[in-house]
């Protein structure tokens, strides 16, 4: 009796111990995301849930109209150019022959919603695209970059252009236009 309380005790201190180890990586993690980063996403996330939350369409507009106005008020806080952001190497597309990336994608979910940082267009010889070469799908890097400048207004003002073509989408899998400056 006394041999399996023992193995029952060191079963449940592996247990939490692993847990321990687990949650000390994941708030590691956390950590390394830059304080303007969490904020955002942690706003997207917060929208998100209140949206999924409401009772009815017009409710569920009033919340993305909001979201919208959260954008503009970010961006007259922090500006519009931010440094070392975390994420994913999400897509990587290019045309045939490679002579330009029609879509570069790093996505971040470090806040409970799928956030994704694109860029179109970027020419073969330049130093992104040289720096893009060298990256796998799934790779994680930090980012710099500029939001782009909204470029269609519904009767809410966004201050980031988000290129979702619905409400839900713009909440749930928010796909931002960016400019990236560096990326490692």
């Amino acid at each position: 009796m006394n041999h399996r309380l023992i193995i029952v005790l060191s079963s449940i201190f592996l247990c939490c111990c692993i847990i321990s180890c687990e949650l000390g990586d994941k708030e590691k993690e956390l950590s390394d995301i830059p304080t303007e980063q969490a904020e955002f996403q942690e706003a997207r996330n917060s929208y998100y849930q209140s949206y999924e939350a409401a009772p009815n369409e017009i409710k569920k507009s009033d919340i993305f109209n909001a979201s919208r106005t959260h954008t503009c008020s970010f961006k007259e806080k922090y500006g519009d150019t931010f440094n070392n952001w975390t994420g994913t190497v999400a897509d990587i597309s290019t045309d045939q022959g490679g002579d330009e990336i029609l879509k570069f994608s790093i996505e971040s979910d470090e806040q409970g919603v799928s956030v994704s940082y694109q860029q179109m267009g970027i020419k073969r010889g330049s130093p992104l695209y040289k720096q893009i070469a060298e990256f796998t799908i799934g790779q994680k890097v930090y980012f710099t970059f500029s939001f782009e400048d909204e470029a269609f207004s519904t009767n809410v003002k966004e201050c980031f252009d988000e290129a979702s073509l619905t409400e839900l989408g713009s909440l749930r899998e928010p796909e931002f236009r960016v400019t990236f400056k560096s990326i490692r």
